[in-house]
């Protein structure tokens, strides 16, 4: 509508455009404010804003996203590359590739996060044993940190994913 892209969402499917307009969108009072009632739903094609080139060749581009904060990327990621393997009645010439793929930064971080941790890890221990110079001190907090990150993750595994209001 002018310079305007509006999304509706809707959980039903309908016949007809007329069968569209009598959606209702909003009550007030007694009576239904329906979407003819604000515009008029016509069966129109999309229009075209880009176009998608891989490679030089003209594309198809299809951005899948996971929802809600309880999904796990890499998961995602691996169930739709199992899918494109599994793909049939397309035409030969189609080849569906993952452009890009949020799970490496996903795997990245988390190699990030055991590696900082194991130079924190060790660069405490050596610390710990110059400036106190005990052997047994040093230990006990090579194994307490490890074993409380251990715990920490233990904990949030049995109290599952929240879902925020």
């Amino acid at each position: 509508m002018g310079p305007f892209d509006y999304y509706v969402y809707s959980n039903s499917l309908v016949d007809t455009m007329k069968q569209l307009d009598e959606v209702p969108l909003k009550a007030v009072g007694d009576s239904w404010v329906r979407l003819g009632d604000v515009g008029k739903a016509v069966d129109s094609s999309a229009v075209q804003y880009n176009i998608v080139r891989v490679g030089g060749q003209k594309s198809t581009y299809v951005p899948i996203m996971k929802q809600g904060g309880d999904t796990n990327t890499i998961a995602v990621v691996d169930g739709v590359r199992e899918l494109i393997k599994h793909l049939y009645d397309v035409p030969a010439n189609l080849k569906a590739t993952l452009l890009f793929d949020q799970s490496v930064f996903v795997k990245e971080a988390i190699n990030t996060v055991m590696h900082e941790g194991l130079i924190g890890l060790v660069l405490t221990g050596i610390m710990i044993l110059l400036f106190l110079g005990n052997v047994r001190a040093t230990g006990a907090v090579l194994l307490s940190i490890p074993l409380s990150a251990f715990a920490t993750v233990v904990i949030l595994k049995l109290m599952g994913p929240r879902s925020t209001p």
